[in-house]
């Protein structure tokens, strides 16, 4: 396998498993002020037949009490307190009761992480507490985040998603949205986005321009004739392969023109038709160049 292609599968599992972790707020103690009376409910819907999930939950410590799972479907918790979550902040495998399909996750919890569950659906507006979601690796075909104006972190990648509406998310800092089907990515009320993984959708286009405070821009794969990147004075990575962009070079020349000047910057743009002069003006704006 060529080099730089196992350098990628290393950086996207890395971007799932590791990145995921890095995500996770267990130190986060919220005021009392910033919390409810427990009964927030985060609902999950899983394909799998063998009744096996496995979910990393987390909350502040004065709401850990009142965070519990319905496993069963009865809507009622388990007296024997067999349904109560008793790890925080690390996966976990959980047993549904035979032929059920529906969990809930009752409580303030902050940070969830469902990865590779089969979810076929996830219903997340009754927990305005929600800080990070990460559900990479499913079967989703939709997910509604507006009724979470918390959210900082959002990993939906690798599922089937078609449509995603973040305009009522403005605390969002990383999105990871990759390998899906968006067609469009509305971001202008993600003035905080510091990491945009958006590769491997068909974009065709992707307006940055209220994203200034980007640090990390992946959107190889899509569909995109021109970016612009201008106004991004920490952007440290861009990966930008795979698009039609990448094959024009007047709009490369815009690109690099364009671009900051950073410290060992990540540029991929694949097999562009790029010159001498392009590569050295990459080299004097501190972009290393592939």
């Amino acid at each position: 396998m060529n080099h730089r292609y196992l350098y990628l599968w290393i950086v996207l599992l890395a971007t799932i498993v590791v990145g995921c972790q890095n995500d996770v707020i267990g130190e986060f103690e919220a005021d009392d002020s910033t919390l409810g009376d427990g009964s927030s409910v985060i609902t999950l819907y899983t394909g799998k037949t063998d009744g096996v999930i496995n979910l990393s939950v987390d909350a502040p410590l004065s709401a850990r009490a009142n965070v519990w799972i319905d496993l069963d479907g009865n809507g009622t918790r388990a007296e024997d307190g067999s349904e109560n979550v008793k790890t925080f902040n690390e996966y976990r495998e959980y047993s549904l009761a035979g032929g059920v399909k529906r969990l809930s996750i009752h409580g303030d919890i902050t940070y969830l992480d469902g990865a590779s569950n089969e979810l076929t659906e996830i219903d997340i507006s009754n927990n305005p507490f929600l800080r990070v979601l990460n559900v990479p690796l499913n079967q989703l075909s939709s997910i509604d985040v507006s009724k979470n104006p918390s959210l900082e972190r959002l990993d939906c990648s690798a599922n089937r998603i078609g449509k995603l509406d973040l305009s009522s998310n403005p605390a969002l800092v990383s999105l990871w949205v990759f390998n899906n089907e968006l067609s469009s990515l509305n971001l202008s009320n993600n003035g905080n986005l510091e990491l945009l993984d958006c590769s491997g959708n068909k974009l065709s286009s992707l307006d940055l321009s209220a994203n200034s405070q980007l640090k990390q821009l992946l959107c190889y794969n899509n569909a995109l004739s021109a970016l612009d990147v201008s106004n991004k004075e920490q952007l440290n990575r861009l990966w930008l392969f795979g698009n039609p962009v990448c094959g024009d070079a007047g709009e490369v020349e815009n690109l690099l023109y364009d671009l900051n000047e950073t410290i060992n910057g990540d540029l991929w743009i694949g097999e562009a038709n790029v010159n001498e002069s392009m590569q050295t003006r990459s080299v004097t704006k501190g972009w290393i160049m592939q």
